[in-house]
């Protein structure tokens, strides 16, 4: 499935510290599969790496909103919320 071999490859790009060919690859993947709840997790974290928090925050609450039980999504909303200073809402989740 091209969608989750994208979303890999996304968060390989990521740990090799390539944020913006992640987040291209992350783009394709979400257009791929509107529905696939990593591929806006790996689009908000390579946001996020690129120091875009509002758009970074943005894809990765929809990553929690699409995958429903998806942990990674949750933790990494969580996360990006603390260092954001917004506790608030990274408690609630």
């Amino acid at each position: 499935m091209e969608v989750l071999r994208r979303g890999g490859q996304a968060r390989l790009l990521l740990l090799d510290g390539k944020p913006k060919k992640a987040e291209s690859v992350a783009r394709k993947a979400v257009v791929l599969g509107p529905d696939f709840d990593r591929g806006y997790t790996m689009l908000g974290e390579a946001l996020m790496v690129q120091g875009r928090q509002d758009e970074g925050l943005k894809e990765l609450q929809r990553g929690v909103e699409v995958g429903q039980g998806y942990l990674r999504a949750r933790l990494a909303f969580a996360f990006r919320l603390k260092s954001a200073s917004r506790f608030d809402e990274a408690e609630r989740l």
